[in-house]
């Protein structure tokens, strides 16, 4: 038996690995309660501001960006290795339209509580139609306005943030999410999206 337990090992490595991706699913089909990820906006296309004690990860927004803004529903921010685990310090995200901007407080008095450890994904789902500034950022021309998307937090290098999603709607709150008290959307760790098929 002992021979085999190597393809025991790999197998579930394979499995765990299949799950632990299961937001990334390219079924082709959207099921009840799925939201569709229209567009995936990484750290590593962000400008990282920093002013001391604030961090700011700041997109500028091509036309394509602000078109994807306009289909979607919710943004959500993917957090995997925060250096808190009990939860996250305050936060702001700020929808910047040439000069005109206005912070969202996503993070209410100062903290949320969402006890968590390395090796899970923290999804932090927000409403969009409920951020300020949103219609004027649908809106803008990137030529003329500067439209811009930041999240700042003090730091918001220690959230271990990888990305941002931008979903469209159908997406069901998983039952054991914890919603943010400042109204703007919850946290959960459990997530059903899927990547349309691209047409060839």
């Amino acid at each position: 038996m002992k021979k085999y337990s190597w393809i025991v090992a790999l197998l579930l490595a394979l499995s765990l690995s299949f799950f632990a991706c299961e937001y990334l699913e390219d079924d082709g089909e959207a099921e009840e309660g799925e939201g569709e990820i229209i567009a995936e906006m990484y750290v590593s296309d962000a400008e990282l501001v920093v002013a001391s004690p604030q961090a700011m990860l700041v997109w500028t927004l091509s036309q394509d960006d602000l078109d994807n803004f306009g289909k979607a529903k919710y943004a959500v921010i993917i957090s995997q290795g925060s250096k808190n685990k009990d939860g996250f310090p305050g936060a702001n995200v700020i929808l910047q339209v040439k000069t005109s901007w206005d912070e969202n407080g996503i993070m209410k008095d100062g903290w949320e509580a969402f006890a968590h450890d390395d090796s899970e994904e923290v999804f932090i789902v927000l409403e969009l139609g409920k951020l300020k500034n949103y219609d004027n950022l649908v809106k803008a021309d990137p030529k003329n306005n500067g439209a811009k998307f930041f999240i700042q937090s003090w730091p918001v290098t220690d959230w271990g943030i990888r990305s941002l999603l931008l979903v469209g709607p159908g997406l069901e709150k998983p039952a054991n999410s914890t919603d943010l008290k400042s109204g703007f959307g919850y946290m959960t760790k459990n997530f059903e999206l899927y990547y349309p098929e691209e047409e060839e």
